[in-house]
């Protein structure tokens, strides 16, 4: 494997005069991520339905997604619909190729209508962070900011209460399913078990046909989304008393100072958290299935009041 790609970093005193002094550190980092070889033969993948929807293989980013296209609700059935491929194509070539029709999101063509998306990947592509430092009158103001992108996040806890099963189900499928009445609704009409009555092109009805899958790995990519964001790390406020004043306690130095962790998150990711992307299930195959996620702990959020002193 090889990765390659630019560090640079930048330290500034951008103002220090009349008791203000401003200090700014600045880092940024770009990765390129490439699987040289597997321990196998030429075609080797490293892949695995019943666990996720990664895929490792030589020539391209390690765990890149490998997923059916949605294709919105159909408008008369009001069940979900994948991109159709070529599988003539595929079986003679390998080539993952759109025929550029819709079918039902059943789950036989879930098993079979899958696409390599191999510019999409958990790995983030560039990363880094910020910090700043205001200093005046024994007054000290601290920023620090930290920000990644170019990765991609399979949100699995939004799948799973996406629709009807066992437990808790999000509001907006709930406010927005199809109906004959609702026919450009976002989601799917609410059924057990994810059975609809499919049309057919010719008009004819297949009854009580199954959507949804039976493995992780073969899914569409409607809860694929990018895992770009800022964060306000810490935020910290403090004041250095001046020697002269804490003689009298036989101090040499005191400070007090209020700081807060993670008070803005600046995202378009939907998720608890873009940045914990703990592997659903364990962390056996962490370093090839990041991105993808399933229900964690998002990072806290913290105000912290606190005095240091020196004897």
């Amino acid at each position: 494997m090889k990765n390659q790609g630019w560090e640079f970093e930048l330290s500034t005193v951008n103002i220090n005069r009349n008791g203000f002094k401003w200090n700014t550190s600045f880092n940024f980092t770009t990765n390129r991520n490439k699987v040289l070889k597997l321990s196998g033969g030429e075609n080797e993948e490293i892949y695995n339905v019943n666990s996720n929807a990664l895929v490792t293989k030589p020539g391209e980013r390690i765990g890149f997604f490998r997923l059916a296209e949605y294709e919105g609700i159909h408008p008369e059935g009001g069940y979900e619909m994948i991109a159709e491929m070529d599988l003539d194509h595929f079986n003679a070539t390998g080539e993952r190729v759109r025929t550029g029709n819709a079918i039902p999101a059943t789950r036989s063509n879930l098993e079979k209508h899958l696409f390599d998306f191999t510019e999409k990947s958990g790995l983030p592509t560039y990363f880094g962070g910020l910090n700043s430092t205001f200093i005046y009158n024994g007054f000290e103001l601290s920023a620090q900011l930290a920000f990644q992108g170019g990765n991609y996040i399979y949100d699995l806890a939004a799948r799973g209460s996406s629709y009807v099963t066992v437990g808790q189900m999000r509001s907006g499928p709930l406010q927005n399913t199809w109906t004959p009445e609702n026919r450009d609704a976002a989601w799917p009409e609410l059924t057990w078990n994810k059975r609809y009555d499919v049309i057919n092109e010719d008009g004819t009805i297949t009854e009580n046909e199954r959507f949804g899958n039976n493995r992780h790995g073969q899914v569409h990519d409607k809860f694929l989304q990018k895992g770009d964001y800022i964060r306000l790390r810490t935020l910290q406020l403090g004041y250095n008393f001046e020697p002269g004043t804490l003689e009298r306690f036989n101090l040499k130095n005191a400070r007090i100072f209020v700081s807060g962790t993670n008070l803005l998150t600046i995202t378009g990711y939907d998720g608890y958290d873009p940045e914990v992307v703990q592997l659903e299930g364990g962390s056996e195959n962490r370093n090839l299935a990041q991105g993808w996620v399933g229900v964690q702990l998002p990072q806290l959020q913290s105000v912290n009041l606190g005095v240091n002193l020196s004897l």
